[in-house]
């Protein structure tokens, strides 16, 4: 029995892709990343982030209480009522272990 060429599958054959769907798949992936991300924001102990959530394949809401947060160790005083970029969440910014991201 012979078989041409052309009816054999090839693996890892290469398709070339237009520059600018890279540009925007990379575009999408690093949004996507950072949603993905979120909850664990600013933690410092992949421990506690398994621990929390797993693992962060899915959107998750953030926990209320995050405890790496450095958001106590700030002050946010904006220069004028236009520049106040926190709004409502502003008190938040002075309770020990809040998540910046709820």
């Amino acid at each position: 029995m012979t078989t041409s060429a052309e009816s054999i599958p090839l693996r890892n054959q290469h398709t070339p892709v237009d520059p600018i769907s890279r540009i925007l798949g990379a575009f999408w992936g690093m949004w996507i990343g950072d949603a993905l991300a979120m909850p664990a924001h600013y933690y410092r102990d992949k421990d506690v982030i398994k621990h929390h959530y797993g693992l962060l394949n899915e959107y998750k809401a953030p926990h209320s209480i995050h405890p790496g947060s450095r958001m106590t160790r700030q002050t946010y005083a904006p220069f004028s009522s236009k520049a106040d970029v926190v709004h409502e969440v502003k008190e938040a910014w002075s309770k020990l272990g809040t998540h910046g991201h709820n």
